[in-house]
């Protein structure tokens, strides 16, 4: 099962890699294992903003956040929803492209 790892604080703690891929406005983040399951998703971008949703587990995660003017970051707010049940998390995410 998926998890959305919550800190005293109340702050999501989510830390993997993977890879999105763009075309056009549309964005995808392929199937990837992730703890012990597959997780993957899709999305749209509009000018520097970019809205996704990734599944996995019985996980959904949405996030919404701006992307950097050099293309290297994105950072935004994202809300964690389990589908068995009302548990959900918010946070702040900051993703980094990797070479």
């Amino acid at each position: 099962k998926g998890a959305c790892r919550v800190s005293s604080d109340g702050q999501m703690q989510v830390s993997s890699s993977w890879t999105l891929i763009q075309e056009g406005n549309q964005i995808q983040i392929p199937p990837f294992e992730a703890d012990n399951y597959t997780a993957s998703g899709k999305g749209t971008v509009s000018g520097n903003r970019i809205e996704l949703e990734k599944r996995g587990g019985g996980i959904s995660i949405k996030y919404s956040g701006t992307i950097s003017d050099n293309g290297n970051t994105i950072t935004g707010n994202s809300f964690c929803q389990y589908s068995g049940g009302p548990a959900t998390a918010r946070g702040k995410f900051i993703w980094r492209r990797q070479n």
